[in-house]
């Protein structure tokens, strides 16, 4: 993401483009694979996340002065000189992260898969979801709707216990 796609006053992010790079060239963008730009509204901590990050960026880049290699790209995440990053950093800082903290490894573009099953679960549509995501059909993000019929049987089936209970509770008392 460019700051150019970023709207902190209103919170929203602007999606229109992916990083990649090939071996052995520089880092490049291009379209989505929709070839559409998508609106993400964000909670204010992350705009203000995001604030704090342009800040720190506007003073590494007067401190580096002439060695700082950002000017031309605006990116949101750069290299310490301000030079794009490579697009699998987040990924490998993600696997560090998880090693440091002993917790169990998990696929990156996990997360993904999470934020669209927590969206469904907080009452999102599918249609929302998709919207979000990016997904032109919502037979791709159908996918996700099976989280949330496994937690409707687990909480039928806490339900179907719970009164199962009562009615024993309720035999019991009248036997009294």
């Amino acid at each position: 993401m460019q700051w150019s796609d970023v709207d902190l006053k209103n919170g929203i992010l602007y999606i229109s483009k992916s990083l990649y790079q090939l071996s052995g060239e520089c880092a490049k963008t291009k379209s989505t694979k929709t070839g559409k730009e998508r609106t993400i509204a964000i909670p204010d901590y992350c705009s203000e996340m995001l604030i704090q990050l342009q800040e720190e960026q506007r003073n590494k880049r007067l401190a580096l002065g002439t060695a700082w290699n950002g000017q031309d790209n605006n990116f949101l995440f750069t290299k310490a000189d301000g030079s794009v990053m490579h697009p699998n950093t987040p990924t490998e800082s993600f696997n560090d992260f998880l090693v440091r903290h002993n917790l169990p490894h998990i696929k990156f573009h996990a997360l993904r898969h999470t934020s669209a099953t927590l969206m469904l679960l907080t009452g999102a549509n599918i249609k929302q979801v998709a919207a979000r995501l990016g997904h032109s059909q919502l037979s791709t993000t159908n996918r996700y709707v099976h989280a949330i019929q496994e937690v409707d049987r687990t909480l039928a089936d806490s339900m179907g216990a719970t009164v199962m209970a009562l009615k024993r509770d309720a035999k019991t008392a009248v036997a009294f």
